[in-house]
């Protein structure tokens, strides 16, 4: 056979490699949001004030099935640009799914479609990774793959929809162990000190470096960061993008941070507040401020002011992120508390409550919640000003999403995407 020329060699190379990154980009599952608008949306524009509207189940992933249910994590992260949000976080301790894949995966809602979409599976036995010159995990070609990144996700997730990424605050899970013994070997954990996934070797833990997910290029990143500033361990914290500043609020063990996108670096502000560990809470854009709620005690930070302060008690205890959450209203102007469970003391708590900021007053819903069972989340859509609800038990793929008005708006809250 006669040998190919050397310049029709680099011709079939140059497009073999034009083609394969052009292959990646259609792989990309999130390239073509937002998605042409399903009839669902119609039920959800037409809902009047103080109203429940049941969805039922999304549409399936067509590999990798349903977004499961995940307890202690009740925020999911909106994406304006996408028509949607990010959800991900450990379930039941350990979990391994059907398909063998461990419970660390990152899936997407799509609401205009009313679908989910895996972005990652999870690791499984079948993983193969390596630890960078920063301790982070990554694959052996030196592409992110963080594992077992976020325990239960608490509120340490948000998104920039300026940059395109989807931020978690890395908060090691130590139930990996029996689901992802090969982890142990590139941790560089000896062999007699493998006792339980609290054994982590040589990996980085440091809660300032940050965790994305790229939506442009479709993967992980972890950008290191080289300031002494910022969070060592994370605490059921609650992180919030800033879109005036372009940085990322953060409450972390009763310290207030921001992290600047641009510059890579954290600032602790100096304003200290004392809340009991495992609350949640929202950004008032109207007013420039982040409310954190714990049980019935809401507390507001003034961006402005750089100060907290404790406003009006709530009528009930919302307890952990598990059985509540705090959404922004953005066309009220109102803060909506999901109380999703009541409590073991008072079940008759469960409801959802409004809190005006500007009178400092609570007033609770005559409107019942759905009687669902299982473990909740929520994001509030603001281009359908809609809050929109997950329902599952932990763990299982038998979710379903509710929504929830509390007013129509007079005019739409953002530009809703092209249809």
């Amino acid at each position: 056979m006669r040998p190919i020329p050397t310049a029709a060699v680099l011709v079939l190379v140059l497009t073999f490699v034009a083609r394969g990154e052009d292959a990646a980009e259609e792989k990309n599952p999130l390239a073509a949001l937002p998605s042409k608008p399903g009839p669902h949306l119609e039920k959800v524009k037409a809902m009047g004030n103080d109203a429940w509207l049941e969805l039922g189940a999304p549409e399936p992933d067509p590999k990798w099935g349903m977004g499961r249910g995940r307890a202690y994590s009740s925020k999911m992260a909106y994406a304006s640009d996408l028509n949607g949000a990010f959800f991900c976080a450990t379930g039941v301790h350990g979990y391994v799914k059907p398909d063998g894949h461990y419970m660390d995966d990152l899936f997407f809602y799509d609401a205009a479609a009313h679908r989910w979409i895996c972005l990652y599976p999870g690791a499984s036995k079948e993983t193969k990774l390596k630890l960078n010159e920063h301790g982070f995990e990554v694959t052996l070609d030196g592409k992110q793959q963080p594992v077992s990144y976020l325990s239960h996700a608490y509120n340490m997730v948000t998104y920039n929809p300026k940059r395109r990424v989807y931020m978690v605050l890395h908060h090691p899970c130590p139930w990996w162990a029996q689901a992802l013994p090969q982890r142990y070997e590139w941790l560089g954990v000896p062999e007699d000190q493998r006792k339980s996934g609290y054994q982590m070797g040589k990996l980085n833990r440091d809660a300032k470096h940050p965790i994305f997910w790229d939506v442009d290029k479709n993967r992980f990143a972890r950008p290191f960061v080289e300031d002494p500033a910022g969070p060592k361990k994370t605490d059921c914290s609650v992180l919030e993008y800033i879109p005036e500043r372009d940085q990322a609020f953060l409450l972390n063990g009763g310290l207030t941070y921001f992290y600047d996108f641009a510059s890579n670096k954290w600032t602790d502000t100096g304003a200290r507040v004392k809340i009991p560990y495992d609350y949640v809470g929202c950004y008032d854009a109207k007013r420039g401020k982040v409310y954190v709620l714990k049980n019935a005690d809401l507390f507001a930070y003034d961006l402005k002011e750089n100060t907290w302060t404790p406003k009006a008690k709530a009528p009930a205890a919302f307890g952990f992120s598990t059985r509540g959450q705090l959404d922004f209203d953005a066309a009220s102007g109102m803060a909506i508390g999901f109380n999703f469970h009541g409590t073991k003391e008072n079940p008759g708590e469960r409801g959802t409550y409004i809190y005006d900021p500007d009178a400092d007053a609570w007033t609770k819903s005559p409107a019942a919640l759905p009687a669902w069972r299982g473990v909740a989340c929520s994001f509030y859509h603001a281009a359908l000003n809609a809050h929109y609800v997950h329902v599952a038990n932990d763990s299982r793929d038998d979710g379903k999403f509710y929504v929830y008005r509390y007013k129509r708006a007079a005019q739409p809250v953002e530009q809703a995407a092209k249809e």
